[in-house]
């Protein structure tokens, strides 16, 4: 490891201004001494330079203390046990002293993936309700993002496959109650945060599960590295054209479409603002104030229902991910 705390290299990097961003912009994340945030962290790459960005950033406000890391062990490879152990020690050199590791079981048969992220998921909300904490970050990125992409494409989700990975969405468990997720490192490349971490003198491990040719998603990333620079601008571009379709209050949008995950981890006024300035972008001046209530309501329920709400001039079009405003002729 280089002589400079990498601490103080992270938050010197162009990265920590970008994730700062995100975080305000993006993700409804402010960074002062009364943000508290969980930080959910693998042995990876990707969530060891997202751990190392954050707690730059909250070094910067004196506020370490707030910052609280868990690690999962699923208990599915050997390696797994002494994987969390060292997570655990690189948090705590880096100064978080909340360190929590989660150990879950995992049916040895069936869709072992599906059960891993669940029983995961299971293993976070506990975590935040132990310390009374509403957001989690996680540490997907733009590759990611075009991973996900090309995954729903291939399950004919159609346009709705944009709306994948939102910055901010309800943690995935039956019933969140408001528990948040975040990823502030949505628009970042995978071999910047790699970059990050050699500069840093940070090691990380890889889990061969990952690449398992048996896997659709390990396939996606194998034609992501073949293609190489040669597909840079399409993971680009999604990860810019992902960012302007945010649903976050405050932020400007080129199409009235959003994430029903990122409304649906809005507070209930928040909602309902962001819906009436859908509606307003789409041409709706004054929209009823029952019918808003009823679709922020339909918006929040834990399972919904696709329908179509009816305002004057503008139509709202409800499915399971995403919400869509349409003028009326």
């Amino acid at each position: 490891m280089r002589s400079a705390n990498p601490l103080v290299l992270a938050g010197r990097s162009p990265l920590a201004h970008r994730v700062a961003q995100a975080l305000q912009e993006q993700c409804a994340m402010q960074i002062q001494m009364s943000s508290d945030l969980l930080i959910a962290v693998s042995g990876g790459a990707d969530s060891r330079a997202l751990l190392l960005l954050l707690c730059a950033l909250w070094k910067r406000h004196n506020a370490l203390d707030r910052l609280v890391v868990v690690t999962v062990d699923h208990g599915l490879r050997k390696e797994s046990a002494q994987e969390v152990l060292e997570v655990h020690a690189f948090a705590r050199t880096l100064g978080v002293q909340r360190v929590y590791i989660e150990r879950v079981k995992v049916a040895p048969r069936g869709n072992q993936e599906a059960a891993a992220r669940a029983a995961r998921w299971n293993a976070i909300a506990h975590v935040m309700q132990r310390c009374a904490i509403d957001v989690v970050a996680t540490a997907h990125h733009a590759d990611d993002l075009f991973e996900s992409f090309l995954f729903q494409l291939a399950r004919k989700r159609g346009a709705e496959a944009l709306d994948t990975l939102p910055s901010r969405a309800s943690i995935p468990i039956p019933n969140p109650k408001q528990r948040a997720l975040i990823r502030p490192l949505r628009a970042v490349r995978k071999r910047d945060l790699i970059a990050l971490l050699t500069r840093c003198g940070v090691a990380w491990s890889e889990d061969p599960t990952n690449h398992s040719p048996d896997q659709f998603r390990a396939q996606i990333r194998q034609f992501l590295l073949l293609g190489g620079e040669t597909l840079d601008p399409c993971v680009d571009g999604l990860a810019a054209l992902a960012t302007t379709r945010s649903a976050l209050p405050g932020a400007t949008k080129s199409t009235p479409t959003n994430s029903r995950a990122e409304l649906c981890a809005l507070q209930p006024n928040l909602r309902r603002t962001t819906l009436a300035r859908m509606l307003k972008h789409a041409g709706c001046v004054a929209p009823q104030s029952r019918t808003l209530d009823q679709l922020s309501r339909a918006v929040g329920d834990a399972i919904v229902r696709p329908r179509v709400y009816r305002f004057r001039g503008v139509t709202m079009k409800l499915t399971r991910t995403s919400l869509r405003a349409e003028a009326v002729a």
